[in-house]
């Protein structure tokens, strides 16, 4: 990409936006490598000007201010570079998760009404059951389609293709676009901060989801609010162990460009391979559920590997456990538990380590690492609110009230163009309950629609999580509400183990009772492999619904609690 025919000259930087980040990247560290993928690899230079020339034919097949581009990519180089090309082309990106289905995506095309949709092939079946409101475009990832020939008395036989049309709707293979249009230039379209960059969707783990716009400005925001959190240094090496359609995977495509650093590609998550690129490319940063923070911790114990260099993980998604903590630390790797919603572009509250920590027990630090924190630097506000007052609780530890956020880094629900001040300066009701302790740190309780009332006592599902969580063999634990004739509703534990580990219900119950209150205690154990959404968060609604149809509590009643 020449500076005489690019956007590096065109944009004047008024508007806070992304864009900024990668022609400072080029100027700065052009030569430096911005992207390796399965043996490829582009500097800063040679990434700008693919995201550059893909903008350039993104505009030439129609897309213009608003025009919405869907990505249904793993975690690749070509949705990295849609990161950046979109924008550049005045459209606005719709990362979809690849575990979707096709009544998913029905409903949300039906809602943001793509005008180009980029696939990998690996994923063009789940198109077989999609409807458009018009004609489409698809961009193909990978060079082979595959549809079936229909012979009669035989079954099915996938043979391969090249054909420019698929279910009606033309097809372009991705890697032409950087030559398509080599006599064209990128007209670019002055930005408006408030106006979309990305249209996210919610997880969906029960109804349909929901639909979040995330603005220039907000992203941007987001991504310099990454770096203070996380202290992140010029040039990182960033594994993209998290899945990068969640949140436009937390804002981390534009932060790493902002450090002109590099992006490890991983297609899908192995923990071996993981550790295999953490080792081979000096690997710096990461981000992930608990699932694979603690998959990374137990790979790197299997093989004995310890990082020499420093290594930094945010965990989110659910509270770290003390043993997840250890596993970390064995292999070298520094966890930061971090907080925040699809509404929020990803965590905007952390839990900074303080310095008079440092004088704890290994115990104690960890209690107080597995809270949720303060606020992240750029977001603005986030309180705790007590339901009935209106007002914050008190930093005592008890006081329990709902996590608030307003401020800087707030998106909007609705396929809209525009993220409105009404949206940023209005408090966003997360629905998790927290407690403010006497340092100003928050720490959640609950969720509200997890929190069981036994006979009139609140139980905390997240305080039993934690607990269970901890006991020698216990991989990963939901515990949920099950209904009973006597109390209303008890607790139930659905138990995850890890490799295959024998453990009794007997020897869970015993082992409980010595760290909760017996009140609070599971009344019913199943050990199962839990399931989980696509960014690695447990399902609890399905696990509710098991709940319901298990066998009534035995013993219920007061003589039950008793013993």
């Amino acid at each position: 990409m020449t500076q005489n025919n690019s956007f590096l000259n065109e944009y004047n930087g008024v508007a806070l936006s992304p864009i900024l980040f990668l022609k400072r990247a080029v100027l700065s560290h052009g030569d430096y490598p911005a992207v390796i993928d399965n043996g490829q690899q582009w500097t800063w230079q040679q990434y700008a000007s693919r995201c550059a020339n893909i903008a350039i034919a993104l505009q030439q097949m129609g897309i213009t201010k608003g025009s919405v581009v869907s990505a249904l990519l793993p975690n690749i180089h070509e949705l990295l570079e849609l990161h950046y090309a979109v924008p550049l082309s005045g459209g606005i990106l719709n990362a979809l998760s690849i575990r979707t289905d096709s009544a998913t995506l029905n409903f949300i095309f039906e809602q943001v009404n793509p005008q180009i949709l980029v696939i990998d092939k690996d994923y063009l079946a789940l198109l077989e059951g999609v409807s458009f409101k018009k004609p489409i475009a698809i961009i193909l990832v990978g060079n082979t389609i595959l549809k079936k020939i229909h012979a009669e008395n035989s079954t099915d036989i996938p043979q391969p293709i090249f054909n420019h049309e698929i279910f009606g709707h033309e097809i372009i293979q991705y890697e032409s676009l950087i030559t398509r249009y080599p006599a064209e230039t990128l007209h670019f379209h002055p930005i408006d901060e408030q106006e979309a960059i990305s249209i996210n969707v919610t997880s969906g783990t029960s109804g349909h989801p929901k639909i979040v716009v995330y603005s220039h400005r907000g992203t941007y925001l987001n991504a310099i609010s990454n770096i203070l959190d996380w202290d992140m240094p010029k040039r990182p090496s960033y594994l993209w162990t998290l899945p990068m359609f969640h949140c436009n995977g937390w804002c981390f495509p534009w932060t790493i460009a902002a450090r002109a650093g590099t992006h490890i590609c991983i297609r899908k998550f192995d923990a071996a391979e993981a550790i295999q690129l953490m080792q081979k490319h000096q690997v710096t940063h990461y981000c992930g559920a608990p699932i694979v923070h603690y998959s990374l911790g137990r790979e790197a114990q299997k093989q004995g590997i310890s990082f020499s260099n420093n290594v930094y993980g945010f965990i989110a998604g659910a509270p770290p456990t003390e043993k997840m903590f250890s596993l970390l630390a064995t292999a070298g790797i520094t966890a930061t538990h971090v907080y925040g919603l699809t509404e929020t572009y990803g965590p905007v509250v952390v839990c900074e380590d303080k310095h008079d920590w440092e004088a704890l027990s290994t115990t104690e630090i960890v209690l107080k690492q597995m809270r949720q924190g303060i606020v992240s630097n750029l977001q603005g506000e986030v309180s705790v609110i007590d339901e009935k007052s209106g007002l914050a609780v008190p930093s005592d530890g008890q006081s329990i009230g709902e996590i608030a956020i307003r401020g800087n880094i707030v998106a909007a629900y609705g396929p809209a163009s525009h993220v409105s001040s009404d949206t940023t300066s209005q408090w966003f009701f997360t629905g998790d309950l927290a407690v403010i302790d006497s340092d100003g740190y928050i720490k959640i309780i609950d969720r509200k629609k997890d929190i069981i009332i036994s006979g009139g006592e609140n139980i905390s599902s997240l305080e039993l999580e934690n607990a269970l969580s901890s006991y020698p063999g216990v991989l990963a634990v939901a515990i949920v509400a099950k209904p009973d004739e006597y109390w209303g509703e008890v607790p139930h534990a659905f138990i995850e183990l890890d490799h295959q580990i024998s453990i009794t219900e007997q020897e869970l119950d015993d082992y409980i009772c010595t760290v909760v209150a017996r009140y609070k205690r599971p009344k019913g154990y199943t050990f199962t492999s839990l399931p989980r959404n696509a960014n690695g968060k447990l399902l609890k609604e399905a696990l509710r619904k098991l709940a319901k149809n298990l066998c009534p509590t035995p013993k219920s009643g007061p003589e039950s609690a008793k013993k």
